[in-house]
This record gives structure tokens, sequence and C-alpha cells, in this order.
């Protein structure tokens, strides 16, 4: 059996009013890759949750269509709109509900070998670090990414670590 791992974007509309790292979304985003994962029968490699992206790195037999994840997409836009209240008050609830936080369609890269996925690994853990977020200024400060699980273990979230040098 032969694995593709594959590289899956989501991203947030433009003018989003909060991070998606505030209060209890992070966890929500958890349960959204545990759905990847069973619906797809994948394994999960890297993460990174940025304020207005979700990345994600994982392999199975084949790689799945952004039509195939659309409905998990949806599935998650309808729970964070639980969250939203609080972080964006009730007047601007409706606009969520009109406009979804996320695109429904996820951008999803094959990439055909350990080192092209190897690399994935090192570009999903240094986003944070990237001039365009500028969030912390070593990767393994950022707490929303699979980072620590490459260092030592640990992450918020598990994953399955490939044998990746300089992947943090």
């Amino acid at each position: 059996m032969t694995m593709i791992y594959y590289h899956m974007s989501i991203t947030a509309q433009k003018d989003l009013m909060f991070s998606l790292t505030e209060d209890g979304l992070p966890n929500e985003i958890f349960s959204f890759f545990t759905a990847v994962k069973q619906d797809t029968n994948s394994h999960l490699h890297a993460y990174a949750i940025m304020p207005a992206s979700i990345h994600i790195l994982l392999s199975s037999e084949y790689a799945p269509t952004s039509k195939q994840i659309a409905p998990l997409i949806d599935r998650l836009n309808i729970t964070l709109l639980s969250h939203l209240p609080a972080l964006v008050g009730e007047d601007n609830v409706e606009r969520y509900k009109k406009h979804p936080i996320f695109q429904k369609k996820a951008v999803i890269k094959e990439i055909h070998s350990m080192e092209g996925a190897c690399d994935d690994v090192h570009d999903i853990h240094f986003d944070p670090t990237s001039e365009e977020y500028s969030l912390v200024d070593l990767p393994v400060d950022y707490l929303y990414s699979s980072v620590r699980n490459y260092i030592t273990g640990n992450g918020m979230y598990p994953v399955e670590a490939l044998a990746c040098k300089d992947s943090y």
C-alpha cells in the first residue's frame, strides 16, 4: 500500500473579526482534524492553526477532493458559530451565518515523496515565524502547531511525526 501525502489549507473569509486561536476555537478545530482523519482514512503528520487559516499535512492511500472535505468544513463552520457571540458580539453573528467563516473549498496539494512531506512539515512549523505573520520568534513558541509533537512528543493535538530532520 503506497501512501500519498497531501497538504490541506482552509482559509477563513478575508475580513475575519477574530483569530482562530481564541477562546476554545482550537479545540473545535482539533475535532475537525479528527473528523478529517476518520472520514478520509488519513494520518495526521503536522498542523498549524493560524489566525485566519488552517494548514495540515496528512497521508492516506488517496488524497481526498475538496468536494469530499466540504461537508466537514460546513460542520466546522456551524460548530464555530456557537462561539461567535462572545468573540464578535451578537450583532455580528448574523453576518457569519450568511457568510461562513471558512470557504467551502479546501486547497489540497499532493506530495509524492518523503522529502517533499518533510519540507512541508518544516514550512508548516515555521509559518508562525514568517514575515507574513511574525507571531513568534521560534516555532516552538507557537502553541497552535504540531512542532512540540516533534520536539517533545507532546503537543496540543496528537500527530504521527515523520522522521524528518530540521522540521522544527
